[in-house]
């Protein structure tokens, strides 16, 4: 079973923090008070960890490697994507998860923007 996980990026202090770490008020989750705002972003836990056992999370850049079709074509080594989560399933950049292996975390578009340039992707958020 999937366990549904959340981290979150506090715009202003910089800081990504584990989302279960939010205060609640008593009357209305903070959650629910900053969904719509610029004030926080949350990403959800993919439920998938890299070669080092390290979590994915939705806004992290990975490496990977794209393993060859049935058809015996060639894998491609060394891709680099931004994970996204969709109702159609995770993907890494262009390819969904069923195709890649030997995935390397190598960031996030918040604690590294400047992998959104190297890698020529727009931000999203």
């Amino acid at each position: 079973m999937k366990v549904n996980k959340f981290r979150a990026w506090q715009v202003e202090n910089k800081q990504m923090i584990d989302a279960d770490s939010l205060a609640f008020d008593f009357y209305e989750p903070l959650c629910d008070q900053l969904r719509d705002s610029d004030e926080i972003k949350f990403m959800q836990y993919t439920g998938l960890k890299d070669k080092d056992s390290f979590e994915i999370y939705e806004d992290d850049f990975v490496s990977f490697d794209v393993r060859g079709g049935d058809n015996g074509e060639t894998p491609v080594k060394n891709q680099k994507g931004v994970v996204t989560i969709s109702p159609s399933g995770v993907a890494f950049g262009n390819w969904c998860y069923e195709w890649v292996g030997n995935i390397n975390l190598l960031g996030n578009i918040h604690n590294n923007p400047e992998l959104l340039k190297v890698m020529n992707y727009e931000q999203r958020r």
